[in-house]
């Protein structure tokens, strides 16, 4: 994905944003090109596949291995942050492989932020927000909590306030964290 920069011209701010295309957007602009090549009485043997709408991320949103991540600057309980994030489209982040799980230690400065994993409906039975089983090694590193730490952080630096404990931290949904939302962007083939 490429990155550009916008200026203000009042201002003269630069604005980072990532842009993409979806499969919608392409086929509205090939229906055009077959339609003017029609009109101007060139045979077209191709038939539209592919429709797109054009999406802009801007403010935060960044991009990492086919998804784009948006990190908080303020801090909510772990149903408010994922309410955030499902209203941009997203959900709160999984964390699946030891590259992401750098990522976000990286994107967060260290900082603990809510990750998408609860045990809120089977104690003990840690799933991801998309419904998976929790299957990597690392788990949550401290699961003490019994039915009043259903919601997990990742620590990046070890602080005092989880035992210098780093990783996957089991607590309370209702504490207030920073968060990272996680959006996939679907891949597709061109015509």
């Amino acid at each position: 994905m490429d990155k550009g920069s916008i200026f203000d011209s009042e201002d003269r701010t630069e604005k980072i944003v990532d842009i993409y295309v979806t499969a919608e957007a392409v086929r509205d602009m090939k229906y055009r090109k077959d339609k003017e090549d029609l009109d101007n009485k060139t045979q077209k043997t191709q038939t539209p596949q592919h429709t797109a709408e054009l999406v802009l991320f801007t403010d935060g949103w960044t991009y990492y291995q086919s998804s784009i991540y948006y990190m908080s600057k303020e801090m909510m309980n772990w149903t408010e942050s994922r309410r955030y994030c499902m209203d941009t489209g997203a959900d709160l982040i999984i964390i699946n492989n030891t590259e992401k799980q750098e990522f976000v230690k990286n994107m967060s400065g260290g900082a603990a932020v809510w990750i998408g994993v609860t045990d809120s409906d089977v104690e003990g039975t840690w799933k991801w927000v998309d419904g998976r089983n929790v299957t990597s090694d690392g788990g949550i590193k401290e699961p003490n909590g019994a039915t009043t730490e259903n919601c997990a952080v990742t620590v990046g630096v070890p602080q005092s306030v989880f035992c210098e404990l780093v990783g996957w931290i089991d607590v309370a949904c209702n504490r207030a964290f920073q968060w990272i939302c996680e959006k996939r962007i679907s891949q597709f083939i061109l015509p």
